[in-house]
């Protein structure tokens, strides 16, 4: 079946800023991704430091905290998994990462997530070293 002009026009005038936030929201993501890359830095050294995650983002330097739009959720210690980082994008999309239970543990770092699907998106996130052990440290 073909479209009129009309009915082009008016598809393109409902489904154009869906598709257009479809298809810039991955960019736009890891960008803001790499803004928050130093809160998870930070969480991982308060982890080393406290023993546990930040129960919020007031645990955390103000200089470590992220810009705005960003949602920290602190499970609790008697979970399976770790807290999670995210931002609410457009649509039902929202970037999120999830902290393992413990440093050291698998992590699936940054995903998009949509709907219930996730995809791991490239972002280049360091996590910082544990301290040494006092046994370590001693010669």
């Amino acid at each position: 079946m073909l479209l009129s002009a009309f009915g082009l026009a008016t598809v393109a005038a409902m489904f154009g800023p869906f598709l257009y936030a479809l298809l810039t929201a991955r960019s736009r993501f890891i960008q803001h991704a790499d803004d928050a890359r130093p809160t998870v830095e930070a969480a991982y050294r308060h982890h080393y430091q406290h023993g546990q995650w930040p129960k919020s983002l007031d645990d955390l330097l103000r200089d470590d905290r992220p810009g705005e739009g960003w949602a920290y959720l602190w499970h609790g210690t008697n979970v399976e998994y770790g807290p999670t980082l995210r931002a609410q994008g457009p649509l039902h999309m929202s970037l999120v990462y999830s902290f393992p239970k413990s440093p050291g543990e698998p992590c699936r770092g940054w995903v998009l997530r949509c709907e219930g699907d996730e995809t791991p998106i490239d972002v280049d996130q360091p996590i910082p070293e544990p301290p040494p052990s006092p046994a370590e440290r001693s010669p």
